[in-house]
């Protein structure tokens, strides 16, 4: 489980494609948070080996990965659903 009621759906090797998805999925009135363990940002070349989660409200889980997959958010052998 996530954090307060949200669900980690994908990770991602790259910052920037989670950002990407973010927006695709906030663009559909989906919230979105990237969770990262970069040291606050001070060691983003962590983010490589641990990746780059998104978490959805659990409610909203079906719905995101159908529009991720939808968009080919998600299938690259550095994406991964949780």
């Amino acid at each position: 489980m996530g954090h307060d009621g949200f669900k980690k759906i994908a990770t991602f090797s790259n910052r920037a494609r989670a950002e990407m998805m973010r927006e695709l999925l906030e663009g559909a009135d989906i919230p979105a948070l990237l969770r990262t363990d970069d040291v606050g940002g001070f060691q983003p070349q962590l983010a490589y080996g641990l990746g780059v989660s998104i978490e959805v409200p659990v409610e909203m889980e079906a719905t995101a990965l159908e529009l991720l997959r939808s968009f080919g958010g998600l299938g690259d052998e550095d994406d991964s659903t949780d």
